[in-house]
């Protein structure tokens, strides 16, 4: 590929990673859904609200600020292309000498901490 002109990091990595990116959004958006609705389920299972789950998502809505509502969706954003891009690297930096039993554990170590890391800098400024 750098014969030809391409670099590789940009034709191989960051498609994946933007791949990644909306993934990490759409799975963000779907987890924060269930996580309101099942809210809402057990707090009315359990009497602790007698609204309708309509009322209940007003409030919730009604509650959040405008940062709110751009600093979530950012997260799990930069959570999904910090993620994708550290799997990419740890494919990319396979040397002969790795196995799966390996790869697996530094790959997995990587995205951890990469989610982490995007979360304490969310935490510090916001």
């Amino acid at each position: 590929m750098q014969a030809r002109g391409l670099d590789p990091f940009l034709t191989l990595v960051m498609p994946r990673a933007f791949a990644f990116t909306l993934g990490g959004f759409a799975l963000g958006m779907i987890f924060a859904l269930v996580s309101l609705l099942m809210g809402f389920f057990v707090a009315h299972a359990t009497g602790a609200i007698n609204s309708s789950v309509w009322t209940f998502f007003f409030n919730v809505l009604t509650a959040m600020t405008t940062w709110d509502y751009l600093i979530i969706p950012l997260k799990f954003l930069l959570v999904g292309f910090f993620v994708g891009l550290g799997a990419c690297v740890s494919g990319l930096t396979v040397s002969n000498n790795d196995t799966i039993a390996t790869l697996m554990p530094r790959g997995f170590a990587r995205g951890i901490m990469l989610i982490m890391v995007v979360n304490i800098l969310f935490m510090l400024d916001f």
